[in-house]
């Protein structure tokens, strides 16, 4: 009688224990996170900022600037549903130029206001940050790099400090 008790015991401890690990998988962790951004240096010649694929792949979320003659600007590599985006990372009113990856969202880290990863608008949070998209940045693979013209990334910029998208 024990060893029944025992046996139907491990059974239910068993099948519980399976039951909650297929209740607690979502099915999707091609995005999850959080992943702060990750502060990088570009490769940068003549007109050409070049990134490898295999840091954006291992970090998630890569965080670059590019100095111009107007100061730096603020740019964001990152994997979403398993696709390199590039955008400008700059939250205009706040002046935040730092983001953390989080499931399908950018959150700037100075004041917390949720862009969507796939196409930069505003989701949540301050209201006058939630205006100024995230402009995504064009940009070419090579087998092992993205490839971006620094004019692509000057523009993406530019667009980012006009309210709306262009």
């Amino acid at each position: 009688m024990f060893k029944k008790l025992l046996v139907i015991l491990g059974l239910v401890i068993s099948l519980g224990t399976i039951v909650i690990m297929v209740g607690c998988s979502s099915g999707d962790t091609a995005n999850a996170g959080p992943y702060p951004d990750v502060v990088i240096t570009p490769t940068v010649s003549n007109d050409t900022v070049s990134i490898p694929i295999s840091i954006i792949e291992s970090k998630r979320n890569v965080h670059f600037e590019l100095a111009t003659t107007k100061g730096d600007t603020s740019f964001e590599a990152y994997l979403f549903n398993n696709e390199i985006q590039v955008r400008a990372s700059f939250c205009v009113p706040c002046q935040g130029t730092s983001f953390t990856l989080s499931d399908d969202e950018l959150v700037c880290n100075n004041c917390g206001t949720v862009f969507s990863a796939k196409d930069g608008t505003g989701i949540r949070g301050v209201a006058a940050c939630r205006g100024y998209p995230k402009a995504a940045v064009s940009f070419t693979k090579t087998d092992s790099s993205i490839v971006m013209q620094s004019s692509d990334l000057l523009v993406a910029f530019n667009n980012t400090l006009s309210p709306g998208l262009p």
